[in-house]
């Protein structure tokens, strides 16, 4: 996994995301129960 921080020229907005070396690896993630919450997305 790669994790990203940006923040606008005014400071005011960030994005933060990450990015998985596949889809598959991302769904093994979510069958950990720490990570439920985030079958949604």
């Amino acid at each position: 996994m790669s994790g990203n921080f940006h923040r606008s020229l005014d400071g005011v907005h960030n994005v933060n995301y990450g990015q998985w070396r596949s889809f598959a690896d991302f769904e093994e993630l979510l069958k950990d129960p720490k990570y439920e919450p985030l079958a949604e997305y």
